[in-house]
């Protein structure tokens, strides 16, 4: 749950004293986007993701930059798949590089 229902709800979790229960585990709740409105009742909560802002390659340290840059704030998830979309999207428009007698854009049966 992204926004600011997601913060809410964290919010509401540890207030309810569940934080203290038992585990917040998220895919989507506790991101690099809501940490700035959750500070510490965040600690000890686990989020997984399949990328981060912070993640630290050349590709990604551009793409924030950029991001961050243009938006003037820290890129989600979202806007990181939106990215990775477009570039497929991209790559396949412009065709295979090189020798592409000897490579396959797409499988066929």
């Amino acid at each position: 749950m992204p926004g600011g229902s997601s913060i809410a709800l964290i919010k509401q979790y540890a207030q309810a004293g569940l934080n203290r229960q038992m585990p917040f585990l998220s895919a989507f709740t506790v991101d690099d986007t809501s940490l700035p409105a959750l500070g510490d009742v965040a600690d000890g909560m686990v989020s997984a993701s399949q990328w981060a802002a912070d993640l630290d390659n050349p590709a990604n340290r551009r793409f924030a930059s950029a991001f961050h840059a243009q938006f003037g704030c820290v890129p989600s998830y979202f806007a990181a798949q939106a990215y990775d979309a477009a570039r497929l999207i991209d790559a396949v428009v412009r065709g295979p590089v090189g020798d592409s007698t000897t490579k396959r854009l797409f499988a066929t049966r």
